[in-house]
């Protein structure tokens, strides 16, 4: 079983999980560049939210992403064409900064985003997997995870058929 590194001076442990690339990127980069949307671009920034709340990172930070995703997701002009055209305009959309323009504009151009694949690498993707669960968001996720070690689907089932997860507060 894999776990966390909590150490926060040391790297993530590495490894990798192409089931959760963000929908309808393909194998090639050209394929990936046309089918890097709005929604997307969101649903990464939502994930790298996701992911960072449950690593205990800073609030702020975590919101910034939120705040982005929804944004972004309810975003009536198309990004790839202002990244093209326009890419100044990126600025004036209420919560993205200098470092979530860059993060835009690398998603278009490449299809990928380096931190977004960093931070995926050494996070078990049974953890992303719980939180399409009713009723489960990153806490409960942060809950199974630190308190009862659980990393999976098939751990968390387990663990609610041994009447573990009554012992969680939450």
């Amino acid at each position: 079983m894999k776990h966390l590194n909590t150490n926060r001076s040391q790297p993530l442990n590495v490894f990798n999980n192409d089931s959760l690339r963000p929908p309808g990127g393909g194998a090639d980069s050209i394929e990936r560049k046309r089918s890097v949307d709005n929604k997307t671009i969101a649903g990464v920034f939502e994930e790298m939210g996701n992911i960072l709340d449950i690593l205990g990172v800073d609030f702020f930070r975590v919101n910034a992403y939120r705040k982005a995703a929804l944004t972004i997701g309810n975003l009536s002009a198309d990004l790839r064409r202002m990244v093209q055209e326009h890419p100044y305009e990126i600025d004036k959309i209420p919560g993205i900064g200098k470092a979530l323009k860059e993060k835009i504009i690398e998603l278009v151009n490449s299809g990928k985003c380096a931190e977004h694949e960093k931070i995926k690498r050494g996070f078990p993707p049974g953890l992303l997997e719980m939180m399409h669960l009713r009723s489960v968001g990153p806490k409960k996720v942060k809950l199974f995870y630190y308190k009862l070690k659980i990393t999976t689907l098939k751990d968390l089932k387990e663990a609610a058929e041994n009447h573990k997860l009554r012992e969680l507060e939450g």
